[in-house]
């Protein structure tokens, strides 16, 4: 009889082979250890495979499958989901790395804490080589040593509190990363969202799905470390990240499926009609928002081109 563990991972990847080994490794050295990864290969072109194969040949905890075609990055995040089997998830990009003690603290805050839906540790960015970027002007900024750019991380206790309606008002205004969506999520909690979406920034609106379900907790402690290195998605065009999120995404303008995905999310999630309400006013509210990080999002992509991280 199969014991099921406590966390699913699950890691969808495209020609990981500079970041996936170094990603494996660190996942088996955490202190928690009840977990299964699943493993999503789309398509690779490079060793992948290889290290995927080697990784669970010698683990039974750690799962692969290959796709016969490129699905796109958000139906290969659906994909991973829908063959994992525990009661917690976690997603997991196969370019982070995460502190021996990170999924040990997400299982106990989301234990000691049933009402909350999702647990997280705060963010250290790294660069290719995992060296840590400098502190910028905030507690939550940091610099890029090449070009001198502010990264503005996600506040600590973003969508920690017990109104619904304030925790989607955080998702929506305050949170800049999205890196919460590489914390650890109760499964019965995303079971009621319609997870990724076909298009970009899809990862913002499942978030608020989930901050209208339930609290957001997490650790001070700076446990997850978000790599930057030259193909990430931040740095890819419009059209580059089309063809990223999904292989047919569709031609309509993308603010616009954004906004109407975030006017539908209040709905189904138990809240009052006065809830519902409030929330659609903050849905109104986000255009001007959303078009001036679009702007400020032009021209930092351009410097990140002048500026690659690769050192050689």
């Amino acid at each position: 009889m199969k014991i099921q563990p406590r966390l699913s991972i699950g890691i969808p990847i495209y020609n990981g082979e500079a970041f996936l080994d170094g990603l494996l490794r660190n996942l088996q050295a955490q202190t928690f250890q009840d977990f299964e990864v699943i493993l999503s290969d789309n398509a690779s072109t490079d060793r992948t495979r290889e290290i995927c194969l080697d990784h669970s040949s010698s683990d039974a905890r750690i799962r692969y499958s290959r796709n016969d075609r490129n699905l796109g990055a958000n139906p290969n995040y659906n994909k991973v989901f829908s063959l994992s089997e525990a009661e917690l998830f976690k997603w997991a990009a196969h370019d982070d790395l995460y502190g021996e003690t990170f999924l040990e603290l997400c299982v106990r805050h989301l234990d000691e804490n049933p009402d909350a839906v999702l647990a997280h540790c705060d963010c250290l960015c790294i660069d290719d080589l995992g060296r840590p970027f400098g502190r910028g002007p905030s507690r939550t900024s940091f610099i890029d040593p090449r070009s001198g750019l502010v990264f503005d991380n996600d506040p600590v206790q973003l969508a920690s509190g017990h109104s619904a309606v304030q925790r989607f008002a955080d998702v929506l205004f305050k949170m800049n990363c999205n890196t919460h969506i590489f914390g650890v999520i109760r499964r019965a909690a995303l079971k009621r969202t319609r997870l990724m979406r076909n298009f970009y920034g899809t990862d913002k609106l499942l978030l608020a799905e989930l901050a209208l379900l339930g609290r957001f907790v997490q650790s001070l402690q700076q446990l997850y470390h978000k790599r930057f290195h030259n193909s990430m998605s931040w740095v890819l065009t419009g059209k580059e990240r089309r063809e990223w999120s999904l292989s047919a995404a569709p031609r309509y303008p993308l603010r616009m499926q954004q906004l109407a995905a975030f006017t539908s999310a209040p709905f189904g999630k138990g809240l009052s009609m006065a809830e519902i309400a409030a929330c659609l006013v903050m849905v109104s509210l986000l255009g001007p928002k959303v078009m001036i990080q679009r702007l400020r999002g032009f021209e930092r992509r351009r410097q990140l081109r002048v500026h690659p991280w690769r050192t050689t």
